[in-house]
């Protein structure tokens, strides 16, 4: 058989012309060429004997600008380039003969390659059956020129091709970079024919202006939600962020009957739905913005709450917040990462993402209880089909879906995840869908297992996709519509059941977290058994390459059941304040939300210690405990208490062994920003298994509440003894402070050295407690009296004043004193004393002084003991070290 292909020298062009004139005066025209009407830009190359194959191109690709090969046999996977798969052998390349033509001496599957600049690059299987040999076949070549958008950049949102203003480490995934397109027997399967799909969808995508593999654009995605929000009165648009790249919003739809002011934050906006009392769904989709399907879909479910009567009654039970685009930047690159290479969803628990860290804080917002994460996977999959001689798919499935399933979540929670799963199985298969289980994760740095930390309801949804270009892509969109929609509806109808678990939930992890519990397990390794499976079955779907079906059976899904490895839960961890990398350990822990407290200096707390036993993998290791003592932190520590919601993501982080995430950064050791000591193999991670982890340091006073903005302050304070309470259990933190209480506060800093000499002030007796401070602080210049004989010790001690007499201990010290801040932005500037203007510039420029109400400096008021506290601190921390 041969089979004819375009060929680019202008010798061999000008034979197939003559070729094909002598066939039309002697033949006629090709039928073919009668049916298109295409003949003025299309080749037909045909040989003389029976069995050609002709292939044709289309108005919208130009055979000049193009290069075509044929191969006998396909890929088995879309993740090689093409010179792999040739040096595979599974492509085995038919060279061209003399007249342009190929020889298919037999029939099966084969493959032909079409690319140019500014076209697509894409890899075509096609059946070629023992008829076609007899007969011939004519092969319409597939494809197209690439897109064009009207945004900035002009290009992007397209696979195959590099963009623009893509960062010169740019790499495109190879399932993207040549798309391996499924015989058109196989693609049959994957129409919307055969399903229950019956209306128009409204998204860009669906608008009829892209190109063949072109995506929605960020400004198109933008443009649509500003148009539906224009359009709905209980649809609130708004921002989860900014990407650190091309500087594109995060766009993030709340839906609710609960009115929003126009002027409401998302802050207000998401403590409003809060107080309604209905339970809130978190959709997110396209963290991998190769899976456009799911982004696309997020826009028809936002286009379904607008338009569609039945969806904005679902809305009587629930709250739902969509954000259909979580990577911009990657989107426009049509990246699987970020614009700075980050996987954002194997990043959940690292945060190295920007984008990342804005997402978790708008979720923490509305703390969602169930969480639909959506994506799609791989597109081309097959088997050289060795055991029965037929090429077949690995897998026919149209949907995949599994919720959180981790033993770390609450049981109950994850029951009625598993039943809703069970429900969307069948809403699946009821519209004409192939379904089945993505498997199961334990792996804590992926969406889907991430969310279930916090105890709520979470799924993954997946379509199949990615290397697919916009092949099928109705099909794709509704599925990802089929089941986002299913588990809306399915929260709409058991929203009270689900509230409350999830509220039960956390309140127990909350209350669990106060009380050390030798039957309270953390699990790090998780397994199965075999013997806990799902109720609801999935149908292991696979078609051969020439559509017929080769297999359909049940399959139910295997749980995580064994704890391989556990430790029992502590009541708070605790981490050195001085430990290397603190500032990016607190950054991670402040964007997951974790409640955590400082300790002062020298405190002492018993504790375990965690110590290396032996590698784990290239990132991670076994790890254990050493026996409980007093471990003394000389420059403070900073303690996580476990009795909050955040828990469980404290833990998974804390843990230096956690094997389910083993191979990611699930850890802070897997990270790589604590280590442990190569000599002593401890880590510098700390637990604490006492009760009431909110006091590890002792702290004994009443009147100030953990949640006050001075309670940091006031603690190191405590724990440094720069000054004592008001009584054992009271601190007066709103009590004003005189000029001997700061003189004495410093004395003591100082260690109370001795002195000798007597004061000249009239109102200091000798007896007086104060007395040996006010010698030792007059002494060294660092503080003068009124008069020679008036020091004013009870008068109250003013703002500019504590500016004066710190600004003269830290000239007396040796500190540095250059620092010069500009005061000339408060509105009370002129109040500042001329005597004390030099002074309180240092502690504006030290941060010790800051505005208070209404951007006023308040120089002449009072100082209180809180103010004292905070501005002693930060002189500690920033001016005396």
């Amino acid at each position: 058989m041969n089979v004819s292909g375009k060929r680019t020298s202008k010798w061999i062009s000008m034979l197939l012309a003559l070729a094909m004139l002598f066939s039309l005066l002697t033949v006629g025209v090709s039928a073919q060429t009668v049916a298109d009407g295409t003949a003025e830009n299309m080749v037909v190359l045909a040989a003389e004997e029976k069995g050609n194959v002709t292939f044709t191109y289309p108005k919208d690709i130009d055979p000049e600008k193009t290069e075509l090969e044929f191969y006998a046999g396909f890929p088995t996977s879309s993740s090689r380039t093409l010179e792999e798969m040739i040096s595979r052998g599974e492509l085995k390349e038919i060279k061209a003969n003399a007249d342009g033509s190929y020889t298919a001496a037999e029939p099966g599957v084969y493959s032909y390659h079409i690319s140019g600049n500014g076209y697509y690059n894409i890899l075509k299987i096609v059946n070629i059956p023992q008829n076609d040999v007899d007969k011939g076949i004519t092969i319409e070549v597939v494809g197209g020129p690439l897109g064009e958008n009207d945004d900035e950049f002009g290009d992007g949102y397209q696979p195959t091709v590099k963009p623009s203003q893509a960062p010169d480490s740019y790499v495109m995934d190879a399932r993207d970079a040549m798309l391996c397109i499924w015989p058109d027997e196989i693609l049959e399967h994957f129409t919307t024919e055969n399903t229950t799909h019956d209306k128009e969808y409204n998204t860009p995508a669906f608008d009829g202006t892209d190109a063949a593999h072109e995506f929605t654009t960020q400004d198109e995605m933008v443009e649509f939600m500003q148009d539906r929000d224009k359009k709905c009165d209980y649809m609130y648009l708004y921002s989860a962020g900014e990407t650190p790249n091309y500087h594109f919003d995060i766009p993030l739809a709340i839906f609710t009957n609960t009115k929003i002011p126009a002027n409401a934050t998302l802050e207000e906006a998401a403590k409003l739905v809060k107080e309604n009392g209905k339970t809130t769904v978190w959709y997110q989709t396209q963290i991998h913005p190769n899976e456009p399907a799911s982004g696309e879909g997020a826009l028809v479910v936002v286009d379904n709450f607008v338009n569609d009567p039945e969806a904005k009654a679902l809305l009587d039970d629930i709250n739902v917040v969509i954000v259909p685009r979580i990577n911009p930047d990657g989107s426009y690159l049509f990246s699987r990462a970020t614009y700075d290479g980050f996987d954002m969803n194997r990043d959940h628990m690292a945060l190295k993402a920007a984008e990342l860290a804005q997402l978790h804080t708008a979720y923490r917002l509305f703390m969602a209880e169930v969480v639909l994460d959506g994506h799609e996977f791989t597109f081309y999959g097959a088997s050289s089909g060795e055991e029965t001689g037929k090429a077949y798919m690995s897998n026919a499935y149209d949907l995949e879906t599994t919720p959180a399933t981790s033993l770390n979540n609450d049981p109950e929670v994850t029951e009625i995840a598993l039943e809703m799963c069970g429900e969307a199985f069948e809403d699946a298969r009821d519209v004409g869908l192939r379904v089945y289980h993505y498997g199961t994760t334990v792996n804590n740095p992926i969406g889907r297992a991430y969310f279930g930390l916090y105890d709520c309801v979470s799924f993954l949804i997946e379509t199949r996709g990615i290397g697919a270009g916009k092949t099928n892509f109705e099909r794709r969109v509704f599925s990802q519509e089929t089941a986002i929609m299913s588990y809306i509806e399915q929260t709409a109808e058991r929203a009270d059941e689900i509230k409350k678990a999830v509220a039960d939930a956390r309140a127990e992890t909350i209350e669990n977290g106060k009380t050390y519990d030798e039957d309270d397990l953390l699990y790090l390794y998780q397994t199965s058994s075999g013997n806990t499976k799902t109720e609801y079955y999935a149908l292991n779907t696979q078609y051969y390459f020439d559509g017929t079906l080769k297999r359909e059976e049940k399959v139910y899904l295997d749980l995580n059941d064994t704890g391989a490895r556990t430790r029992v839960r502590p009541t708070a961890y605790v981490i050195p304040a001085d430990v290397e990398n603190i500032d990016k350990i607190l950054y991670i822990m402040d964007n997951q939300g974790a409640e955590y407290y400082k300790v002062g200096k020298g405190t002492e707390i018993e504790l375990q210690q965690y110590y290396f036993v032996e590698e784990d993998g290239s990132n991670s290791c076994i790890a254990d405990l050493r026996e409980a003592e007093k471990v003394s932190f000389p420059n403070g520590a900073y303690v996580f208490p476990m009795d909050q919601v955040a828990a469980d993501v404290i833990a998974m982080l804390v843990e230096p062994d956690v094997t389910d995430s083993k191979g990611y950064d699930g850890t802070l050791y897997q990270y790589g920003v604590v280590d442990y000591d190569k000599e002593t193999l401890n880590f510098p991670l700390y637990r604490y298994i006492g009760d009431n982890p909110r006091n590890l340091s002792s702290f004994p006073f009443t009147d100030v509440s953990d949640s006050a903005w001075y309670y940091e302050a006031v603690s190191y304070a405590y724990q440094n003894n720069l000054f004592n309470g008001t009584s054992a259990t009271t601190f007066g933190p709103d009590v004003t402070m005189n000029r001997a209480m700061l003189v004495t506060v410093l004395y003591s800093m100082e260690g109370n050295p001795a002195v000798s000499g007597e004061l000249t002030f009239k109102d200091v007796s000798k007896d007086a407690w104060y007395y040996n401070a006010v010698l030792w602080a007059t002494q060294k210049g660092i503080i003068s009296g009124y008069s020679a004989d008036k020091f004013g010790s009870n008068d109250t001690l003013t703002r500019e004043q504590m500016a004066l007499i710190l600004n003269g201990y830290a000239k007396n010290k040796g500190y540095d004193v250059s620092a010069k801040g500009d005061v000339s932005g408060f509105t009370d500037v002129k109040s500042i004393s001329d005597w004390a203007l030099s002074s309180v510039e240092w502690a504006v420029g030290e941060t010790l002084l800051s505005g208070k109400d209404g951007g006023k400096l308040a120089p002449t008021s009072g100082a209180t003991r809180a103010e004292v506290a905070q501005i002693l601190m930060r002189f500690c921390e920033n001016v005396a070290k």
